[in-house]
Order: C-alpha cells, then sequence, then structure tokens
C-alpha cells in the first residue's frame, strides 16, 4: 500500500486481468462501483462470455436444433 501512497483504510484496488491496477481508492466513492462494473465487462469480452438468452426454459426445450444453433452461434 506504501507503494501507491495508500495510507487509510478502508482501501480498494480494481485490478484488470493483466494485473494492472484500473483505479485505487476509498471504496465508498463513486467511480469504485463504476470500476468494478467496467472491470466485469471487460473481463467478461476478453473471456467471450455469451450474453444471456431471453427465452425461457421451456421455450429454448421446444425448439428445434435448428432454433437452437442459430441462438448459440
Amino acid at each position: 500500500m506504501m507503494k501507491y501512497h495508500a495510507s487509510g483504510i478502508p482501501h480498494a484496488f480494481v485490478i484488470d486481468k493483466d494485473s494492472k491496477i484500473l483505479w485505487q481508492g476509498h471504496p465508498m466513492e463513486p467511480k469504485f462501483e463504476q470500476m468494478i462494473q467496467q472491470a466485469a465487462q471487460d473481463l467478461a469480452k476478453a473471456a467471450h462470455v455469451p450474453e444471456p438468452v431471453p427465452q425461457s426454459r421451456h421455450e429454448l426445450e421446444v425448439m428445434s436444433v435448428g432454433q437452437l444453433k442459430k441462438i448459440l452461434g
């Protein structure tokens, strides 16, 4: 913490997937939540996490294989 001149507790760090510090400061600052959300979005994009499908489980169960391939593609 001394390396980053952090003198108070609590003190939070937002670190990306490459171990780069994106933000540091008090976790009650509004910017902290924004940076957490941005880091999570960036990580999901890098991991190619698919968007959730809007269909219900029942709707998916009755779809044809072709329709399911379209959704998964």
